[in-house]
């Protein structure tokens, strides 16, 4: 996982306007009774989960917690501006940390707080996927070299010029170092307490939530969060606004995991990060993406072509204009979090090699 966590994490996404706190949250209610924290700019760094949560008589319900016991802190912050009741149950949609390092915050500021992921989740968490964070604080540290250089000169240490917008993250980045290396000093990794394998229901008189499993797709244990009455999914990051997250994924398995969610004929889906989509045209176009990357990868891998000569032949230009819609910092990073990785994952399933989690 050290490479997914470096990729996204000094990929150096950053906000175009200058906010001096890196963990600046706002919140929206989505329905009666269910709201949404996000991040300001969902694709500053460092990358961080969106936050549902979900009013029930006996407490509330919440859906992630941020990748840091800085960001849980400051996530329990907004909660507390929702309401008084306490946080009865905690679930991580998935291991990647961004969306469970939180954890600690949450079971500092209310004890009895049941934590529920699915079984493989609770697997990750608790093993050595994890082990990548004891390394994040002098990873970032040895990316100042090059974020202060693009920060001061507009280049990279070797003359290398970095378009304006570009660098304007790189900017942003170095300002925000210490902060994130403190943050990162400070976390502590809490495992779920209580797991589940294909369908777990929250029962309430008021908002009942079900937690279900459609199979593998961005990780191996990735949970869905269904409200039936008030017809709101939070998918995690099976589905991500707006270019997706392709490390370590199962491309087949994932499609069929996001014909289930469309098939659940939601009223609102929140998703992993990003904004809340009123309608299915973003799953239908993330279904069609990775359609067409595995039409192209199949062929190639199936004619013995190296992965690096399958990286040459693929051309996703056309899906990377639908998805960056004239944005170059976003295009940017479909090269960098979607088409890279996702190619590489495509290839493995093609050639039977098996995708691990963590590696």
């Amino acid at each position: 996982m050290s490479r997914v966590f470096f990729a996204i994490l000094l990929g150096l996404a950053s906000a175009a306007s200058a906010l001096a706190d890196p963990f600046v949250y706002d919140r929206q209610e989505v329905v009666e009774g269910t709201h949404l924290i996000y991040r300001v700019d969902p694709m500053r760094l460092p990358a961080e989960s969106n936050v549902v949560v979900i009013e029930q008589s006996g407490g509330l319900a919440v859906v992630d917690s941020g990748g840091s016991t800085m960001a849980g802190e400051r996530i329990i912050a907004q909660i507390r501006q929702i309401s008084d009741a306490p946080v009865r149950y905690l679930v991580n949609t998935h291991w990647h940390g961004d969306h469970h390092l939180g954890n600690a915050a949450f079971l500092a500021a209310w004890p009895e707080i049941e934590i529920i992921a699915h079984e493989n989740t609770v697997r990750h968490i608790a093993g050595a996927a994890m082990d990548y964070i004891h390394e994040a604080g002098e990873q970032l540290e040895a990316s100042r070299p090059v974020v202060d250089a693009v920060a001061a000169t507009g280049a990279l240490p070797d003359g290398t010029v970095i378009p304006a917008r570009i660098a304007e993250y790189y900017t942003m980045l170095a300002g925000d170092l210490d902060e994130l290396i403190a943050a990162v000093d400070t976390i502590e990794i809490i495992a779920p307490t209580r797991h589940f394998s294909d369908r777990l229901v929250l029962d309430d008189r008021m908002r009942p939530v079900e937690l279900r499993y459609f199979g593998r797709g961005n990780t191996d244990g990735d949970a869905v969060v269904w409200m039936p009455e008030q017809r709101v999914v939070a998918s995690g990051d099976l589905v991500v606004h707006p270019t997706p997250y392709g490390f370590g994924s199962y491309p087949a398995d994932w499609i069929e995991a996001l014909e289930a969610i469309r098939a659940l004929d939601y009223a609102y889906l929140i998703p992993g990060h990003g904004a809340v989509q009123p309608d299915t045209a973003y799953v239908d176009q993330l279904i069609a993406l990775m359609a067409e990357v595995r039409a192209q990868v199949g062929p190639l891998a199936e004619a013995g072509l190296s992965l690096e000569e399958v990286r040459a032949e693929v051309d996703l230009s056309a899906q990377q204009s639908l998805f960056a819609q004239g944005d170059a910092w976003i295009a940017n990073r479909f090269n960098a979090w979607w088409v890279t990785p996702f190619v590489g994952v495509a290839y493995q399933e093609a050639t039977g090699d098996p995708i691990l989690q963590g590696e």
